[in-house]
C-alpha cells in the first residue's frame, strides 16, 4: 500500500481509504467476527484511514468500528462526520458539539483524527433527500466552523474537513475559499469527474470543481464513489443492501456507461474496478480514496490496484474521448 500527503496536515495516510458507509455494510449490518477479520487484515496489508460518520446506520458504524478496532487493538487515523438533523438548527453550535460527543462514546475514543461536517451548503436552509438539511454559507462560515475550531481546540479532533457533494457548487466553492480547512471529501469517478474538472462532451451535471479548488489550496483531498455506487465494479444491485446511490435511473444508465470501459481490464488489472481506482488516484492532489469492504480479500485487491499506480495518459486520454458520445450512449457530434 502506498501513503500520501494529507493536504499540508503534515500527516500521510493509505491512498487507499476503508468507507465505513453502507455500500459495503459491514459496519452497519455485518457478522463481528467477518468484521474483525476484515478489518484486522485492512490494516495488515497497510490501510491506515477508516471513514465514517454519525449518519451512517444511525450511528452503528461508528459504533461497530470503535468495538472492532479496540478489540483488535489497532490505532489507525479515523475520520467520522456531524450530519446535522431539523432540530438541531435552532442552536447549531450546541448540535454540532453533542454530535460530536455521541460521536466520540460510540467510537470509544476521547478524540478523532479528522472531523467532517456532511450536511450539504446552499443559498438557502431547506431539507433534501434522506433527511441530509441543507445549511446556508452563514451557519457554516459561523456557528459551523467556530464550534469545529473549539473542538479542535480542546482535542476533540486533530483536523476539520467539508464534504462536498449534492451542495450547490457556489455555495461549497464559497465556503472552501473561505476557510482554510484541512481536508475536503467529495465524489469522483469515471463516470462523475466533474468535482475535479469538466471534460469536454462531458453531458452529466456539473459539481463545480470543488475537489480541484481544494487541492489548489493544499487541502488534503479525499474521494469516495470512485466505483460509482458498484456500477464501475460491475456488482448487480442487491435488494438486500439499499442504498441511495443504487437501483436509480441513473444507476442503471451508468451500468451501461460502464460496458464501454471493458478495455481498462487490459490496463493492468483483471477487473474493471482496479481501473477505476486508479482513475481516481491519477490525480496529482489526490490523498485517499474511499473503498467499501465486506470480503478480506477486497482489501487485498486494493493493495495491488495501489502498487498498479495511476493509469497511463494513455488511458486517460481514451477515457476523456469517450464523454464525447457518453460512453457510447449516444453519436458522436
Amino acid at each position: 500500500m502506498k501513503y500520501r500527503p494529507l493536504g499540508k496536515t503534515g500527516v500521510t495516510i493509505s491512498e487507499i481509504g476503508f468507507g465505513c458507509g453502507d455500500n459495503a455494510a459491514l459496519m452497519i449490518d455485518g457478522d463481528p467476527a467477518v468484521r474483525r477479520s476484515v478489518v484486522a487484515r485492512a490494516i495488515e496489508v497497510g490501510i491506515s484511514y477508516f471513514d465514517t460518520s454519525n449518519n451512517y446506520g444511525d450511528g452503528k458504524s461508528e459504533a461497530n468500528l470503535g468495538a472492532t478496532l479496540k478489540e483488535i487493538g489497532a490505532k489507525p487515523f479515523v475520520a467520522t462526520k456531524v450530519r446535522l438533523f431539523p432540530d438541531a438548527l435552532d442552536d447549531i453550535a450546541a448540535g454540532v458539539r453533542q454530535m460530536c460527543t455521541e460521536s466520540l462514546e460510540r467510537l470509544q475514543m476521547e478524540s478523532v483524527d479528522l472531523y467532517y461536517l456532511q450536511n450539504r451548503v446552499g443559498a438557502e436552509r431547506k431539507p433534501g433527500a434522506g433527511n441530509m438539511m441543507q445549511l446556508t454559507v452563514e451557519d457554516v462560515l459561523g456557528p459551523v466552523w467556530e464550534t469545529m475550531q473549539r473542538l479542535k481546540a480542546e482535542g476533540r479532533t486533530q483536523f476539520v474537513g467539508i464534504c462536498t457533494t449534492g451542495s450547490e457548487p457556489a455555495a461549497a466553492r464559497q465556503v472552501i475559499e473561505a476557510l482554510p480547512w484541512d481536508v475536503v471529501q467529495g465524489e469522483y469517478s469515471i463516470l462523475q469527474p466533474t468535482e475535479i474538472e469538466k471534460p469536454e462532451g462531458f453531458m452529466g451535471p456539473d459539481f463545480g470543481q470543488t475537489l480541484s479548488q481544494a487541492g489548489s489550496k493544499g487541502m488534503g483531498v479525499v474521494a469516495y464513489r470512485a466505483l460509482a455506487a458498484g456500477a464501475l465494479a460491475q456488482r448487480p444491485h442487491t435488494p438486500t443492501r439499499p442504498s441511495p446511490g443504487r437501483g436509480s435511473r441513473h444507476w442503471e444508465g451508468n451500468l451501461e456507461r460502464a460496458q464501454s470501459l471493458e478495455w481498462l481490464k487490459a490496463e493492468g488489472d483483471e477487473t474493471l474496478a482496479g481501473g477505476a481506482v486508479r482513475f481516481a488516484l491519477s490525480y496529482p492532489h489526490m490523498s485517499s480514496v474511499l473503498l467499501g469492504f465486506s470480503r478480506a480479500e477486497y482489501t487485498d485487491q486494493a493493495n495491488a490496484y495501489s502498487e498498479a499506480g495511476p493509469l497511463s495518459q494513455e488511458a486517460i486520454a481514451r477515457i476523456k474521448d469517450l464523454y464525447l458520445t457518453d460512453f457510447g450512449r449516444k453519436p458522436r457530434p
